[in-house]
């Protein structure tokens, strides 16, 4: 590669790393963004919002690991029961909606590049073996 082709390409990639650093800058600066930090940390800083995720949590995997896959009607009222102690959280309705509102975000610029690039990266960064892909 010649001198004139390696500073060519020394100059596209600085106008790359100069985008994505504006990108991430208007990311970190957005309101979907702003919102989750906030969500989140009042989330964390909330003992009775960790302890309705928490026990929601458990009693998921107690129905995942009771028999496998056949449950009883006792476990799933129970875990309908913690579902909706969870969504009545105030602390963790707001975060379930701020990493929602910011998971649509990711997925309106993922879909943008994609489409001006002609190739779809989150699908292609899917693992193979996974079990949600």
């Amino acid at each position: 590669m010649d001198e004139n082709n390696i500073a060519l390409v020394e100059e596209i990639k600085n106008k790359l790393f100069d985008s994505s650093k504006e990108l991430g800058a208007a990311i970190v600066n957005s309101a979907e963004f702003n919102g989750y930090v906030n969500a989140r940390k009042n989330f964390v800083s909330n003992d009775e919002a960790k302890k309705i995720l928490l026990s929601y949590s458990q009693m998921v995997r107690k129905l995942n690991e009771s028999n496998n896959g056949t449950s009883s009607n006792n476990i799933i009222e129970e875990l309908d029961q913690k579902k909706k102690q969870m969504y009545e959280n105030s602390i963790l309705k707001a975060y379930f909606n701020a990493e929602e509102e910011l998971v649509k975000l990711f997925k309106e610029l993922n879909l943008y590049i994609s489409t001006k690039l002609n190739f779809d990266f989150a699908s292609f960064s899917k693992s193979q073996n996974s079990c949600c892909s």
